[in-house]
């Protein structure tokens, strides 16, 4: 498989394994128009129930702790549009870091499944990147202190962004 191409459905493969982690159903809509992963909570108490759209991104880092205050990842202006703004379904950017070659993308053994490197999300609802014209990409920084686990998911399901996260 094409590098790029593995590389992206590794890191949705990796918020999908989060997300089982986490006891929550996930699903990849279809067809693909700007949202990568939905992932739920149908509880037998209807009025928890939730969902939250994902659009994510890779990017190739040797080493996730050289990431500084964030990662920044390139939208199209149709991927942010998809993103911005008050939805009726929170809608948040996630970008996986993944090691530079694949072989590298995790470990087995019989005890333990480890998937390296890590996960962090933003939310673009008050859009604080304004499109202008005729823009056709925009720079999103993502911040690292936003680390993507099991407890941010429910959060981000509860409250559309975890207490004391950077939005």
């Amino acid at each position: 498989m094409e590098h790029n191409n593995h590389q992206g459905w590794f890191g949705e493969a990796f918020v999908g394994v989060l997300a089982a982690a986490a006891g929550l159903q996930h699903a990849k809509p279809q067809p693909d128009l700007g949202i990568d992963l939905e992932v739920r909570r149908d509880d037998p108490d209807p009025s928890i129930d939730a969902r939250i759209d994902l659009q994510i991104k890779t990017q190739r880092v040797p080493d996730p702790s050289s990431l500084g205050e964030g990662i920044t990842v390139r939208l199209e202006a149709h991927q942010y549009r998809r993103l911005i703004g008050i939805r009726q379904v929170p809608a948040f950017l996630i970008a996986v870091v993944v090691p530079q070659k694949p072989a590298h993308y995790s470990n087995a053994s019989e005890q333990s499944l480890q998937l390296n490197h890590s996960a962090y999300w933003v939310s673009l609802a008050h859009d604080p990147y304004p499109l202008e014209g005729n823009q056709q990409r925009v720079s999103v920084t993502v911040p690292s202190k936003n680390l993507l686990t099991t407890a941010a998911i429910h959060e981000l399901l509860d409250n559309g962004a975890p207490s004391g996260a950077a939005l």
